[in-house]
């Protein structure tokens, strides 16, 4: 199908993920944005705004990937189809805003990370003092 026939169909897809997010359906509005994320041929400002959408997915591993493509979109392809003017601020102050909680999500998921793998360390060397300690009773 060529790119103009898909753009009602972008738009009416793009709307209803839309839709379903502001909804708080995000299960709906996730499958939606990967939907639209696979045709290679989706329009950047579209693009942006699917992984904007999967960046804030509790269970998406690349929360943070999502944030950051979309920022990159905006600052790379965005602002040389946009005139100052017509620049689409709003969203893309939003991206930058979903940027900086998933790089704060990421940072706290390493410490939660940092503090199991500290936790299972410990209990290991315990173990392991124990039976040390097994060992050398007559």
């Amino acid at each position: 199908m060529e790119i103009d026939a898909r753009i009602p169909v972008y738009v009416a897809m793009y709307q209803l993920m839309n839709k379903h997010y502001q909804e708080d359906r995000e299960d709906q509005a996730f499958k939606l944005a990967h939907r639209l994320l696979a045709d290679l041929e989706l329009p950047d400002f579209a693009r942006a705004s699917c992984h904007m959408i999967l960046s804030t997915d509790d269970d998406e591993p690349f929360y943070l990937a999502h944030a950051k493509e979309a920022d990159r979109i905006y600052e790379e392809h965005c602002r040389s189809h946009f005139s100052e003017e017509d620049f689409p601020t709003v969203q893309y102050k939003e991206a930058k805003r979903l940027l900086a909680e998933a790089e704060n999500s990421h940072k706290e998921d390493i410490t939660k990370k940092d503090a199991e793998t500290a936790r299972i360390a410990d209990g290991v060397a315990d173990s392991q003092r124990s039976r040390q300690a097994d060992r050398r009773r007559p």
